[in-house]
């Protein structure tokens, strides 16, 4: 977690792919925190990616609607605002 807050998000992604992940909760984690920095990057493309897969997996409520706004920001930082504003919204109301 030093590299995330330290600002130096490719060390932080290159951490990320290294790690094992030991259960559910740890592959959710990870997946979360991975697409946060691929965010930081301006990579949304692969932030999405990340964050589908991470849908699939079984998790807490507040892990899932985390899974759905860094959806929505992706698609904004991507270009797609009516679909980003969208999935925030439904976020938002849930």
């Amino acid at each position: 977690m030093r590299a995330w807050f330290t600002g130096a998000f490719e060390r932080c992604l290159e951490l990320c792919a290294a790690a094992r992940p030991r259960d559910a909760e740890s592959k959710m984690h990870l997946a979360l925190v991975t697409a946060r920095a691929m965010l930081r990057l301006e990579r949304p493309d692969d932030a999405l990616s990340v964050l589908r897969d991470a849908a699939a997996i079984p998790c807490k409520t507040d892990e899932a609607l985390t899974v759905r706004m860094l959806t929505g920001a992706a698609y904004v930082r991507r270009g797609d605002f009516e679909r980003g504003l969208e999935v925030l919204a439904a976020a938002q109301g849930d």
